[in-house]
């Protein structure tokens, strides 16, 4: 399940658990809604997510593909090994967990 919420003009998207199989699809279909819809700023929060597989991984880098230059979307309360993951393929998150 995935929860949505609003802060200010701010969609927060968060995963209430690890984003593998269907979490990944629901995940994927999630972002594409809010960028058709004219969301221009996005987060993603981690707070709740261990694990994350490819097909969540390919939707988050799909997605900043198709993002207007004008639109942000940062990842959130990640743990640092998933962190360190993202950088490395160089997708900016913002300052992660101690977990």
């Amino acid at each position: 399940m995935i929860d949505m919420t609003t802060d200010n003009d701010t969609q927060i998207i968060t995963p209430q658990n690890n984003l593998v199989g269907e979490v990944s699809n629901e995940l994927t279909g999630k972002l594409d809604q809010l960028i058709a819809n004219g969301h221009t700023k996005l987060k993603i929060d981690f707070s709740k997510v261990s694990k994350i597989d490819s097909t969540a991984v390919s939707a988050i880098l799909l997605t900043k593909k198709k993002l207007h230059p004008d639109t942000e979307i940062e990842m959130i309360n990640m743990e640092r090994k998933m962190n360190a993951f993202f950088s490395s393929i160089r997708i900016q998150t913002s300052p992660q967990e101690d977990a």
